[in-house]
C-alpha cells in the first residue's frame, strides 16, 4: 500500500527530516495555509533512540514505525514526497527488503509513547497492497490452545514461571515449566523439590546457550530432520567388551545422534520448542544499593552482560512470548541505556515489544517493590497487555503473630495452630490443587499442610541484646536506645552529656554505624515493623543493621516465611540450602501475586481474547483473588467440563451479587 506522505523540514541541523503521512489541508482564521499530519517515527525518534547498539543487532534503515501522533503545521513545512508500504509483519529482513525494494521506506509495526509499545497494526489492506495475511490459521489454532510450556531463565527457585503458570490457568490455558536454568545450586535444589516434573539445570545461562547452539550444529551435521519422536525405537544398550581400560570406548564411527537415554527423551531444544521465555537477568550492577556500579557504560559491567545473553537466547530460540523482569533502576541508569537495549533488541529481532513497571503492592501485597517488565510477542501472537491494579495495599498478615518463634529456631516444619484469621492468610495457605499449581503434577507435595521454613535468622548475642531494647512500638528503631539525641537538621548523635551504655561484651549498645549510616539521617538500622506499615522491599539478606526487618512484636527479625509471604509465595513453597541463601532466594524473587497477574494477561493474549483491544491494560476478574472462588475452580477442575462450567458460572454469578 503506497501511502502520500511528505516529508517535513526538521528544525536541527544535521538532522533527518520528519516523516508524517498528511490526512487534510487547510486554511485557518489567520488566513494561513496548514496541513494535518500523523506521523511516522524512525528507530531513533523511538525510546530506543539512545541505544549505543552493539555489533549484535542493527536497525533496517528502511523502517520506520506509525505513530497515533498527530498535529497540524505549516505548509511551508513540506519538502517533498516519499514513498512507504506496509509490509506483512511475519516476513523476515530479506523477504521485507525484496518487498520494499522499489519502495522509499515501509512499515510494519506502529508505536505508540506509553508503555513503549511497538505493536502489529490492524488495517484493512486492499487487494493492490501486495500484502497477504496468513495469520487466521494461526488465529484458530491458538485461541484454541490449552496448553504452553515455558522456559525460565535465571529461575532462582522460580517465583516468575509459579506466578505465570497460576495466572494463565486462571484464563483457560495450562502452562508447564518444562525447562529451568540457574547457576545457584541451593536455588537450583529449591526449584527441583517445588517443581520435580520440570528439567531444571545447574550451570551458566552462558554454558547453557553454547550447549543448545553445539546441540543444533551436531544435529545439522548428523540429521536432516529432528526426531522428536516419543514413539521411537529404545536404542540397543551393550555389545562386545574390550579390554581398554576403564573408561575408555572405541568409536568406528557417528551414524547418527538422538535424544539422551535409552528411551530418547527430548532434553535439548530447538527453534520454536518453546511457547514461553521468561527470566530476570541478575540486577547486581544496576540496583541502587550497589555504590560501585558502572553508571557511564552499564553494558561494560560484566554483571549486566547477562541481559545480553538472555537475549542471545531469544534469539536463537524464537519463543512465541518473552517476558523479561528487572529492577527499575534499568530504565534509570545511564538515560536508561541498558533497558533501552533490550528493548532495541527485541525490536531488531521482529518481536512486538512493550515495557512497563509494576508495583508488588498494587496486587495484594504489603510490599512496594517496583520492577521492569518487558513483553515481546512474535508478529504472529497478540502482544500481552499489562493488568490493571487490584488493590490499593495490604497491611496486615504477611507476620502471623499467633506463630511466636524465638531468635534460635531452628525447625524447617510448623504445625498451624490457629485458624487463618485474614483473606490474605486464608489465601497463601491454600493447597496445591486449590491454586491450580500443576507442578507436582495430580501429585500432593510433601508437607504439604505445614508452615515451611518459619525460621528467623540467629542474631549474634549483641545484635540479640540490642534488638530486645527497641520498643515494641510503630516507628521504632536504634533511636529509641538509651543515650541517642536527634538534632534539629534530623541527624542522630550520642548525648555527650552521659556515659554510653556498653552490651555485657563491652561493646557500645548504639554501634557507630547506626549513627553513620546515611549521616545520621536514616531511620533504618534495627528499625521494627508494624502492622499496618508497607515493607518497602524485600531484600536478599536478614542482618538489621541498616534496613527495617524486626518483626512488629517479638525480639527478632522477620523469618524466612514471612519474607516469603512478602513476596507471595503459597506456604507449601519451601526452600533449601543454608539459612542466607534462602533469604537471598526469596529476594530474588519476582512476587508471585505479580507474575500471576502477567499469567493471566499472557493467557488472554495466548488465545487471542484482547485481539483489537487498542487499550493496553486489561482488567483482572473480580474474582481473580477471591479464595472461595479459587477452592470452586479446583474443584470444577477436576469433574468433568460441563460440570465445571456450570459450577464455575454459578460462582461467578454469586460473587458478583455479592459485590453489588
Amino acid at each position: 500500500m503506497t501511502w502520500r506522505v511528505r516529508r517535513m523540514r526538521n528544525a536541527g541541523e544535521n538532522l533527518p527530516d520528519y516523516i508524517g503521512r498528511i490526512t487534510e489541508f487547510f486554511e485557518g482564521v489567520d488566513g494561513r495555509r496548514y496541513f494535518a499530519c500523523r506521523w511516522f517515527f524512525r528507530p531513533q525518534d523511538t525510546v530506543i533512540s539512545n541505544t549505543k547498539l552493539f555489533k549484535d543487532h542493527t536497525h533496517d534503515p528502511k523502517r520506520v514505525f506509525l505513530s497515533d501522533e498527530r498535529n497540524d503545521n505549516d505548509l511551508d513545512c513540506i519538502v517533498s514526497k516519499v514513498k512507504i508500504i506496509q509490509v506483512d509483519p511475519k516476513l523476515d529482513k530479506e523477504a521485507k527488503a525484496q518487498v520494499a525494494a522499489d519502495a522509499d521506506l515501509y512499515f510494519d509495526m506502529s508505536y505508540t509513547v506509553p508503555y513503549s509499545t511497538f505493536e502489529n497494526i490492524t488495517l484493512d489492506i486492499n487487494e493492490n497492497s501486495g500484502i497477504s495475511f496468513d495469520a487466521e490459521a494461526n488465529s484458530e489454532s491458538d485461541a484454541a490452545a490449552t496448553k504452553a510450556t515455558i522456559l525460565d531463565l535465571y529461575s532462582g527457585w522460580g517465583g516468575m514461571s509459579t506466578g505465570l503458570c497460576l495466572g494463565a490457568v486462571i484464563a483457560g490455558l495450562q502452562i508447564e515449566t518444562r525447562w529451568a536454568v540457574d547457576l545457584n545450586t541451593n536455588a537450583w535444589e529449591s526449584f527441583k523439590y517445588n517443581h520435580p516434573i520440570t528439567e531444571v539445570r545447574n550451570e551458566k545461562v552462558e554454558d547453557f546457550l553454547l550447549l543448545l547452539q553445539e546441540w543444533s550444529v551436531l544435529c545439522d551435521k548428523y540429521i536432516h530432520k529432528h526426531n522428536d519422536d516419543a514413539s521411537a525405537s529404545p536404542l540397543k544398550v551393550g555389545g562386545e567388551e574390550h579390554e581398554l581400560g576403564k573408561g575408555k570406548l572405541v568409536i568406528d564411527k557417528l551414524t547418527a545422534i538422538c535424544y539422551g537415554g535409552a528411551k530418547r527423551e527430548k532434553c535439548i531444544y530447538f527453534k520454536g520448542d518453546v511457547d514461553v521465555l521468561c527470566g530476570g537477568p541478575p540486577c547486581q550492577g544496576l540496583s541502587g544499593n550497589n555504590r560501585h556500579r558502572k553508571c557511564d557504560k552499564p553494558l561494560d559491567d560484566d554483571k549486566n552482560r547477562q541481559i545480553v545473553t538472555f537475549m542471545d537466547i531469544v534469539s536463537f530460540l524464537k519463543p512465541k512470548y518473552v517476558l523479561m523482569e528487572n529492577v527499575a533502576d534499568i530504565l534509570k541508569l545511564n538515560g536508561g541505556s541498558v533497558g533501552r537495549y533490550a528493548l532495541s533488541r527485541l525490536v531488531a529481532l521482529n518481536y512486538q515489544s512493550r515495557m512497563g513497571l509494576m508495583v508488588a503492592g498494587c496486587y495484594g501485597l504489603p510490599q512496594f517493590r517496583m520492577r521492569m517488565f518487558l513483553w515481546g510477542a512474535l508478529p504472529t501472537m497478540v502482544l500481552p497487555k499489562y493488568p490493571l491494579p487490584t488493590h490499593d495495599v495490604v497491611v496486615h498478615g504477611g507476620a502471623p503473630s499467633a506463630f511466636s518463634v524465638s531468635n534460635d529456631e531452628t525447625a524447617d516444619e510448623t504445625m498451624y495452630s490457629v485458624k487463618a484469621e485474614t483473606e490474605f492468610q486464608r489465601y497463601i495457605r491454600l493447597s496445591r490443587k486449590e491454586m491450580l499449581d500443576y507442578s507436582f503434577g495430580d501429585n500432593k507435595g510433601p508437607s504439604e499442610g505445614m508452615l515451611l521454613d518459619h525460621r528467623p535468622l540467629k542474631l549474634n548475642k549483641d545484635d540479640y541484646e540490642r534488638v530486645k531494647q527497641i520498643p515494641h512500638q510503630k516507628g521504632a528503631n536504634f533511636r529509641n536506645l538509651t543515650g541517642v539525641k536527634v538534632g534539629q537538621d534530623n541527624v542522630a548523635y550520642m548525648d555527650p552529656t552521659v556515659k554510653p551504655p556498653c552490651l555485657e561484651s563491652g561493646k557500645p549498645l548504639v554501634p557507630y554505624y547506626a549513627l553513620s549510616f546515611m549521616h545520621g539521617k536514616s531511620l533504618k538500622p534495627f528499625g521494627r515493623l508494624w502492622w499496618d506499615e508497607t515493607v518497602p522491599t524485600v531484600f536478599t539478606r536478614a542482618e538489621p543493621h541498616n534496613q527495617i526487618i524486626l518483626h512488629p512484636d517479638q525480639a527478632r527479625v522477620l523469618t524466612v516465611r514471612e519474607n516469603a509471604r512478602l513476596q507471595g509465595f503459597p506456604d507449601y513453597y519451601r526452600m533449601y540450602g543454608p539459612i542466607k541463601e534462602r533469604y537471598m532466594q526469596v529476594g530474588n524473587a519476582v512476587a508471585v501475586p505479580v507474575a500471576r497477574a502477567l499469567g493471566y494477561a499472557l493467557a488472554q493474549a495466548f488465545q487471542r481474547k484482547t485481539e483489537g483491544n487498542n487499550n493496553l491494560m486489561i482488567v483482572l476478574p473480580g474474582s481473580f483473588s477471591d479464595v472461595a472462588m479459587m477452592r470452586v475452580r479446583a474443584r470444577a477442575s477436576s469433574s468433568g467440563a460441563e460440570a465445571a462450567a456450570k459450577e464455575l458460572e454459578g460462582a461467578s454469578y454469586l460473587s458478583s451479587s455479592g459485590n453489588n
